[in-house]
Parts: C-alpha cells; sequence; structure tokens
C-alpha cells in the first residue's frame, strides 16, 4: 500500500514536469514567431519553420520585382573614323592683266589739215612703264608736229612711242597724244596698240 502511494505521488509529480515544459515550450515559440503543433502522445511541441517566399510570390513593381535591382548592361561607344582636317590649297597671286586701248577723235579741221587727239586707256590691272601705237593716215596726208609722243613715219603707217612723262600708264588711267596733220578728207586710224 506504502510503494503504491509513493508512485502515485512520483506519476503526478512526472506528469506536472512534462506539463509546465510544453506550456515552457508553447511560450518561447510563440514569443520567436513560430508556430508551435503539439505532438501527440503529449511529446514536447515541434516547431514548425514557415516556407522562404517563392520567387513568384514576390510583389512586382511595374516589370521589376519590388526589392530586386537589375543592371542594364551599358552601350559599348561606336567607333568613330578621325577626320582628316580638310588640305589648305596654296594661295594663288592674281595674274595681272594689261590691256591697252587706243581712241583718236579729230578735233580741228581747216583747209588743207586738222587736229586730233589719240587717247591711250590702260583697261587691265597692272600698271605698264611703255607703249607702242601704230597709225595708219590717208594717202597724200603728211603728221607734221605730234605733242606727247615721238613719231616715226614711213609712208602711210605713222609709229608713236611714248615721252618720258606719258610712258607709265597706271591701270585704270589713260595718256594722251596730240597730232596735227597736213592733208584733206579723211583721219588717221589706229593699227595696233601694245604695252611695252
Amino acid at each position: 500500500m506504502g510503494r503504491h502511494i509513493r508512485h502515485s505521488g512520483r506519476s503526478r509529480l512526472m506528469g506536472a514536469l512534462v506539463t509546465a515544459t510544453g506550456v515552457l515550450s508553447v511560450i518561447a515559440l510563440v514569443f520567436l514567431g513560430v508556430r508551435a503543433d503539439p505532438a501527440p502522445g503529449g511529446l514536447a511541441p515541434t516547431a514548425t519553420a514557415s516556407a522562404a517566399p517563392e520567387a513568384s510570390d514576390v510583389a512586382e513593381l511595374g516589370t521589376q520585382p519590388v526589392g530586386v535591382l537589375s543592371a542594364k548592361p551599358k552601350a559599348s561607344p561606336t567607333p568613330t573614323s578621325p577626320v582628316a582636317p580638310p588640305s589648305a590649297s596654296p594661295s594663288r597671286t592674281p595674274e595681272r592683266v594689261t590691256v591697252l586701248v587706243a581712241v583718236y577723235r579729230e578735233e580741228t579741221r581747216w583747209t588743207g589739215g586738222y587736229s586730233g587727239t589719240v587717247t591711250i586707256t590702260n583697261r587691265g590691272t597692272a600698271t605698264i612703264a611703255g607703249w607702242r601705237l601704230v597709225l595708219t593716215v590717208p594717202a597724200g596726208h603728211d603728221v607734221w608736229d605730234v605733242s606727247g609722243a615721238v613719231a616715226d613715219t614711213r609712208g602711210r603707217t605713222v609709229t608713236l612711242t611714248p615721252e618720258s612723262w606719258t610712258s607709265k600708264i597706271n591701270a585704270g588711267k589713260s595718256v594722251s597724244v596730240r597730232l596735227t596733220v597736213r592733208g584733206g578728207s579723211g583721219a588717221p586710224s589706229v593699227t595696233e596698240v601694245t604695252a611695252g
């Protein structure tokens, strides 16, 4: 009888200890945020961990999952061919052009003679330092006085070369030579005028 009482008291004590242990385990699991499922047969509860969320459960923002960073590859720069600098064209000195024009104009006429002026104009871009003028006079006419040039008469051909003050003609400028001619009707005509 005494032995049965001792066994009965020990059984209650063990039951109390198991119950207290289970209660403490449940409190600890609740505190840690883990759900406790009591095991059958009065054993200590087994902790069941929550399953980790799968990739499909991640909420999406636009087309990228929240909390997920994606790095886009940088586009490599397209190489460009070097551009060669334009080659400098050699400077050219404008060509100087000499264009002489001679015009005869009659001024006065009397019986047996007349007078007139030959104007020589430089229409080029260069200054000339000399000139040569050739006139043809009508038959029977004689150039007997010239001002501004030296006359060389051979038959009907009269060649005029400048005096020192009429030899130089700047571009766009003119000089004049005055003639006095003995003869009848008609007038001299300019045959040729050249520079030099």
